[in-house]
């Protein structure tokens, strides 16, 4: 009979280990719909990484909020935080406006033309990637996965390495 027990009491703890296991290689997912939850959640907590990688364009935040957007510039170069910018077509006064700003600390490559009113920018700072859209609807879903972030910085740096305008 205990020997029995002991059984059932393995078998079970197997099991815990595996749903551990896999709650352990699970992303972690949130999703904000409003500015300020995307401002600090996203914009300013990746401001401490040591380097973004930016699919998009960054312009979408300077027109929703010009001052956050120059705040959040500051706050890069501030931190030395440095942004390797994958950009849809934007006029060449923008990218010199960043560059400016970060120098050194900011990297662009521009896609060819193709659609440049593209309304999410993709967001990859250590284990965390941001999806995020200012026009319409504010909103952004913010995933935490090491393996995920992993890949989304190797697709950037390959479309950065392509199309690098450096």
């Amino acid at each position: 009979l205990i020997d029995q027990k002991k059984q059932i009491i393995l078998d079970n703890l197997s099991k815990f280990t595996d749903i551990y296991d896999k709650q352990q290689n699970s992303p972690t997912v949130f999703t904000y719909d409003t500015f300020e939850d995307i401002k600090k959640f996203i914009y300013v907590a990746s401001t401490k990484a040591e380097r973004i990688y930016a699919i998009g364009s960054l312009a979408q935040l300077s027109n929703y909020d010009s001052n956050f957007f120059q705040h959040y510039f500051n706050l890069l170069k501030k931190n030395k935080c440095s942004l390797t910018d994958v950009i849809f077509s934007t006029d060449e006064s923008t990218k010199r406006t960043y560059k400016e700003i970060l120098k050194a600390l900011y990297e662009t490559a521009q896609l060819p033309t193709m659609e440049s009113n593209v309304p999410v920018d993709i967001l990859v700072w250590d284990d965390n990637i941001a999806l995020v859209t200012l026009s319409n609807s504010v909103q952004a879903t913010h995933i935490v996965n090491e393996s995920l972030a992993l890949v989304f910085k190797q697709i950037i740096r390959v479309l950065h390495t392509t199309f690098n305008a450096n």
